[in-house]
Order: C-alpha cells, then structure tokens, then sequence
C-alpha cells in the first residue's frame, strides 16, 4: 500500500512540476513540422499508460494516463504545427515516457527536493522527443515536499 501512495506522490509532484515551471521554459518539439510520422488523430485515445523514470536513483512510476488531464497526457498541434488544446487540435502525439533528471550545482545527480535543476524529458511512441522541460532553483527550493528523498527508496 505504501508504495501505492509513493507512487501518487510522485506523479503528482512531476505533474505540478511541469505544468508549473514547463509552461515557460517549454519547447515543443514535434510543433516544429506539419503532422509529424507518430502523430494521431487529435480524438484518438491514449496507448493507457505513462511510464516516468527518475534518473538519480533509477526508479520508475507507471501512471494510468486515463487519470490524468489531456494537457500532461497529449502533445497536440493545429494544421499549420502551433502546439494548441486537444479539443481544438488537427493531431496530437500521445505522451508515453517522461525521463527526469535532477542535478546539484556540481551536476551530480540527486533527489528531486535538493535539486539546483531539474530536467524532465517528454517522450511519444517509439522514445521520439517532444519536449524539455527545465526547471532551474526557483523550482526546487520552494516546492512543497511531497517528493521522494533517498530515504524513501529501497
């Protein structure tokens, strides 16, 4: 059970994590070509779920994609490639992968809450790169702790 809610935890902090600090740093990458070759129907339903691997320790969490909003579990674009809301998209490529890589200043890599920068790669189908996301110390310092630290980890 505990690792039930450890896991909901952590979902939750990536989600606030890049919904938060992702909204300026963020560069969508599949935006930059007309209906990329892994692009879908904007309608079309999610693969089910999204698997998030924590470089520092290596861990993985897999999250249903059905519990989570369309904004974190699509990439979507209109006709001429501008990223823009599922409901109003031509295409959308569905998120299945998020790598997130949390350095000290010294760039080694630790526990998210210590964390100088955090990186959070977003990945489709077939590990195609859809955006990066950087947070820098404004986004470690001041987040709540609902982070895993290394004494949570087995």
């Amino acid at each position: 059970m505990r690792s039930v809610i450890h896991g909901l935890f952590l979902a939750g902090s990536l989600v606030i994590t890049i919904l938060t600090y992702g909204c300026s740093d963020t560069q969508l990458l599949a935006a930059s070509q007309r209906m990329p070759n892994n692009a879908r129907d904007a309608h079309a339903p999610h693969p089910g779920t999204i698997v998030v691997t924590y470089a520092w320790d290596p861990s993985r969490v897999v999250l249903n994609a059905a519990d989570l909003p369309d904004a974190f579990t699509f990439r979507c674009a209109d006709a001429s490639g501008q990223a823009i809301a599922r409901e109003e998209a031509e295409w959308c490529i569905p998120v299945v992968e998020i790598e997130t890589i949390s350095r000290d200043n010294a760039g080694r890599l630790v526990a998210p809450q210590t964390a100088a920068a955090i990186t959070s790669l977003v990945y489709g189908p077939g590990h195609v790169l859809l955006e990066s996301v950087e947070s820098g110390p404004h986004g470690s310092a001041s987040e709540p702790d609902t982070q895993r630290s290394e004494k949570d980890v087995k």
